[in-house]
């Protein structure tokens, strides 16, 4: 009798741990409450930066524009007031390899570069990789992560990121992690004030891959696909300490921010992908769109797809891949804000980051092929 209420109850236990490692709550679907034209003055950043010599970086403040100019690498602010420019830092590295990807808040610039001849995703192999970060106040650069003699030289992976997220003080990758005991898929965090790096996840296998990674104040969110398909995870920086979430059905891309994660489904032939919204405070998926939130009223029956997702604060950016538009999500109201009107040329492409509410896209005149990158701040409608 006693072995058999022991066994209950380290039953109940295992039970029971389970269930807090991978708890959530289903909640039933909160699609938008409305869906509402969106208008404000934009301003043509093409006017003050030069599109073909630089990279738009983001914004320091309403009047204030961060870019990298191609040539000489120097990281600028132009104010648009005054026209007046400021050099801030220029980005000199041990490695001086080719910026791949960037990331930008909170006046840190975070970047990864490699010496590779092709750079492509697919064939680079990432030769000499480096991930570094310069403090836009103080002109500091540091040195992240990088290559080391545990990476071999000939190899059929490309370790450095292709993509990076920074917050606060927190920067998260999808990288590799290579020592004595071998080499690993990786996800890492590293912290701008105590320079420490930490592997937040590892996986026993080449095959393994992590992908989407994005941070906030508290959480890292990302993918891992193996060969079940895809996972979400989170990691809480202050517990260290992971948690596996299950989404309504599997997704193929996440963002994270000040309060939600926000996946796209994976894409199916001749079915809409649908945008789901998992609530950090309440722990469970609460919000979503899809195919019946009509959000396309020109051409309702169209596929719905979501390019170019992007987050702010709690705003999610995305346009349709047919069709000349440009929507944000205001998970916070629950509406969805549409920007078409804003739009006076053929979209191009939604530039990145997003950051602190400042939306700028390149849109090309139909007309006389004239190219201009409009810039306008959103904010919450309600």
């Amino acid at each position: 009798m006693k072995k058999n209420l022991s066994i209950s109850c380290i039953l109940l236990a295992v039970v029971t741990i389970f269930s807090l490692y991978f708890y959530q709550e289903r909640e039933t679907k909160s699609l938008p409450a409305s869906i509402e034209p969106y208008t404000e003055t934009a301003v043509i950043l093409s006017d003050y930066i030069d599109f073909e010599k630089s990279i738009y970086i983001g914004h320091k403040s309403d009047h204030e524009i961060l870019y990298k100019n191609y040539a000489d690498n120097y990281i600028r602010l132009v104010d648009i007031n005054t026209q007046e420019q400021q050099e801030l830092v220029k980005l000199d590295t041990k490695t001086n390899g080719t910026m791949t990807t960037f990331d930008y808040k909170d006046n840190w610039f975070v970047w990864s570069e490699s010496q590779d001849a092709e750079l492509r995703v697919g064939s680079s192999i990432g030769e000499n990789w480096a991930v570094y970060a310069a403090d836009l106040r103080t002109g500091e650069i540091i040195f992240v992560d990088g290559e080391n003699d545990f990476f071999p030289k000939t190899r059929n992976f490309d370790p450095h990121p292709w993509s990076l997220s920074v917050n606060g003080s927190f920067v998260v990758y999808a990288s590799y992690t290579a020592n004595e005991d071998g080499i690993y898929p990786a996800i890492k965090i590293y912290d701008l004030n105590n320079h420490k790096l930490e592997i937040a996840d590892t996986a026993d296998s080449m095959q393994t891959t992590f992908g989407s990674p994005s941070v906030n104040d508290k959480n890292v969110a990302y993918l891992k696909y193996d060969s079940n398909g895809s996972s979400l995870w989170t990691y809480d920086i202050e517990k260290h300490k992971r948690m596996c979430i299950e989404p309504p059905e599997p997704l193929q891309e996440i963002c994270i921010t000040n309060s939600f994660i926000v996946g796209v489904s994976e894409w199916q032939p001749q079915k809409s992908e649908s945008l789901y919204c998992y609530d950090f405070a309440h722990k469970k998926w609460s919000k979503q769109i899809d195919a019946t939130t009509k959000l396309y009223s020109n051409n309702i029956d169209s596929t719905l797809e979501f390019a170019e997702l992007q987050s702010s604060n709690d705003f999610i950016i995305w346009r349709p891949i047919t069709g000349n538009a440009l929507y944000v999500w205001d998970i916070t109201t629950n509406k969805v804000l549409d920007l078409s009107e804003n739009v006076s040329g053929l979209i191009d492409y939604v530039l990145y980051p997003f950051d602190e509410d400042y939306l700028v896209w390149c849109e090309t005149n139909t007309q006389t092929q004239e190219t201009k990158y409009p810039c306008i701040k959103i904010s919450s409608s309600s």
